[in-house]
């Protein structure tokens, strides 16, 4: 039987070792004093008792990660995949990874929060209550999903490992620091030693969730998860069996936990074929203080990351809080979600921001009953340089002048393409035309107020008749391009736009207004 790893991984990684730490009579694993997650008490697996559910469990973890197991038609399908690639056994870091970013197979993984009145927020899912029996335990859970069905739930929490020191020290969410792997050719003497930080690798996992009802999951770099199950095999030598989903326990299948302060370290050892395998990985507590304190966990990228912000690099004003009934919610210097007011619970639209390495991204995810997402690729000026509709395969492009203002457009859904052509810092004229019909090229001239634009309002589509859909909420992230000096004023003979400090209004000319947009700014 061919071993497979706690930490899978599919091309050879490392972890950097802290050391083992015994307790002062060498007789066991002591555990460390880490802070009490913020979410211990709700934490749980909850178990959907009632037949015909979409749902077969949903799982709040201490630090504010949550795992739902959808109840569908494809979950059969989605183990035989997660099989695929272990033999007789899994690895604590699983190769047989999904390429999702918020749900792999039939799980859901992301961050929660708390809403006040035992109602919690559960990224990128929806909302749901948690609804307490006459025994003080939770017998049922109220949910609010327009993606994933709404309803009420019977359920019934499942049975926990008892609550020592360190289970509890372990149960939480940790963030890889360093993995490390050694190869020892055991004829020659040769040996590999190779460390790698998560971000260096996609393939990497970057997080781990660890749950006092034996779940645990791992949370990759390039966004996909894996679902396994532990338990103890000896908890004075820090030693857990586990499997991966699908998989039975087998004996071989064990690490060693040790904790050196507020990082822990994992353990395994294998010998086949000549070849003996040592693979090290240092995690950090979410709750410790080298992680800035209690986050609650992350989602797909939703930490954001050090280094220039790109909204502050367009947006030399004020931020835009709202426009119309939409709110724009900023994180660190980063666009992170927006929000409309029919929908306060669940985001409109969620920014996740891969901007480590030599090829940056971002993917814009969009809520609903269409849902969908759109990645997009970054030039060296920070823009989006190509944006591609994950559902359609539709690639749209950008070029940009030096002073990062967008000059062309290939737009690849509707099959068009735009000139931008601008003067002393304004846009002045837009052409276009369909994909191999110059014949019927529009264009249209741009007068302007001598007012400056000192907030960076820019409309493509309302106010250049440049229909990029959805791709324009790039814009407020501060990724495609910079808005005109000034404010427009006309748009040929057609349209004339007035200005106020809280709304614009587009009067069509000689014939009243055409839209009329209100917006608001952050202090």
């Amino acid at each position: 039987m061919k071993k497979m790893y706690f930490f899978m991984m599919t091309v050879f990684l490392s972890f950097l070792t802290v050391g083992f730490t015994a307790c002062g009579d060498d007789e066991g694993v002591s555990a460390p004093e880490l802070p009490t997650p913020a979410f211990e008490k709700i934490s749980g697996k909850y178990s959907v008792t009632a037949s015909g559910s979409p749902y077969e469990s949903i799982e709040l973890g201490a630090s504010g990660n949550y795992i739902v197991v959808l109840n569908s038609g494809g979950y059969a399908a989605s183990a035989a995949v997660m099989r695929s690639g272990h033999s007789e056994g899994g690895t604590l870091f699983s190769d047989s990874k999904t390429q999702s970013r918020a749900q792999s197979g039939n799980w859901v993984y992301g961050t929660f929060k708390d809403l006040g009145e035992n109602r919690y927020e559960l990224e990128d899912f929806g909302t749901i209550e948690l609804v307490y029996g006459d025994n003080g335990q939770v017998s049922g859970i109220e949910v609010d999903s327009d993606r994933y069905g709404s309803g009420s739930l019977t359920v019934e929490k499942e049975q926990e490992m008892a609550g020592d020191a360190l289970t509890n020290a372990l149960c939480r969410t940790w963030s890889v620091e360093s993995i490390r792997e050694v190869m020892t050719d055991l004829t020659s003497g040769e040996v590999s030693d190779e460390t790698i930080a998560p971000a260096e690798n996609p393939d990497a996992a970057k997080e781990m969730f660890m749950s006092k009802s034996g779940t645990y999951l791992m949370f990759y770099t390039d966004g996909s998860i894996d679902l396994g199950y532990w338990k103890w095999r000896d908890q004075k030598d820090g030693t857990i069996y586990y499997a991966w989903e699908g998989d039975d326990w087998y004996e071989d299948n064990f690490a060693t936990f040790t904790f050196s302060g507020e990082k822990l370290t994992t353990y395994e050892v294998y010998e086949e074929d000549g070849y003996r395998e040592e693979i090290y990985a240092t995690l950090v507590a979410k709750e410790s203080a080298g992680n800035g304190g209690s986050q609650g966990g992350s989602q797909g990228g939703n930490e954001q990351p050090s280094g220039d912000s790109p909204v502050a690099k367009v947006f030399t004003g004020k931020l835009l809080k709202t426009l119309g009934g939409d709110t724009y919610i900023y994180e660190n210097g980063f666009l992170t979600e927006i929000r409309d007011e029919d929908h306060p619970d669940e985001p409109l639209v969620r920014f996740e921001y891969h901007l480590e390495g030599d090829d940056p991204y971002v993917d814009l995810i969009l809520s609903g009953e269409s849902g969908g997402m759109l990645e997009a690729t970054l030039n060296k000026q920070g823009f989006v340089e190509s944006v591609t509709d994950i559902r359609y395969g539709d690639v749209t492009s950008f070029t940009y002048d030096s002073d990062g203002h967008v000059i062309a457009i290939t737009d690849g859904r509707n099959e068009r393409e735009d000139v931008l052509t601008w003067e002393n810092g304004d846009l002045v004229h837009v052409s276009w035309k369909y994909t191999g019909a110059a014949e019927n090229e529009f264009s249209e001239d741009f007068s302007y107020y001598a007012d400056e634009n000192v907030n960076g309002l820019m409309w493509y589509y309302n106010i250049y008749d440049i229909d990029i859909d959805e791709i324009q909420y790039f814009y407020w992230a501060g990724l495609l391009g910079k808005a005109p000096k000034h404010l427009p004023k006309s748009q040929g003979d057609s349209y004339s736009y007035e200005w106020t400090e809280g709304s614009l209004t587009v009067n069509r000319n000689g014939g009243g207004t055409f839209e009329e947009f209100t917006f608001s700014f952050y202090e």
